[in-house]
């Protein structure tokens, strides 16, 4: 007896004709067809990835942009944590990338945001390190607390 295969509503196509998605190294490409086609619990994942990969190369752009990606993809999943995860690494990376109001500002954002469902915890967190990266070591103390 063959196992049933799965429904075809599973497998959604992934559509690489957005804004840089033609300047994502072949190797990427096929390990975002591969997520894809595994589920799209993985994809996120794969995005991650390209957003490092630009991450390294210093374009803040790009970056940025596969980290939103990465984001949209926890978010449709229902994965809170994960998106946490991208959500602070992408702040780290507008830190890296001398942008320190911009990424204030994303934290803001993210507080305001109610819908993005991100435990308070994490906002405060992210707080205390854009205090901590900009030397101000008693209002990190008060934000870590």
């Amino acid at each position: 007896m063959k196992p049933a295969l799965p429904d075809a509503s599973f497998f959604t196509p992934l559509s690489l004709d957005g804004p840089y998605d033609a300047d994502i190294p072949p190797e990427y490409v096929s390990r975002l067809k591969a997520a894809n086609s595994a589920g799209h619990t993985f994809l996120p994942y794969a995005f991650l990835g390209i957003a490092a990969y630009f991450e390294e190369l210093g374009d803040e752009e790009r970056c940025v942009h596969f980290h939103e990606r990465a984001i949209a993809q926890f978010r449709q999943n229902g994965n809170t944590t994960g998106q946490a995860v991208v959500e602070a690494r992408k702040i780290a990376a507008l830190m890296k990338f001398g942008e320190t109001k911009r990424a204030s500002a994303y934290v803001d954002e993210l507080e305001n945001d109610r819908a993005g469902h991100l435990p308070e915890a994490f906002i405060v967190y992210n707080r205390a390190g854009l205090h901590l990266q900009n030397g101000d070591y008693a209002r990190a103390s008060l934000h870590f607390r």
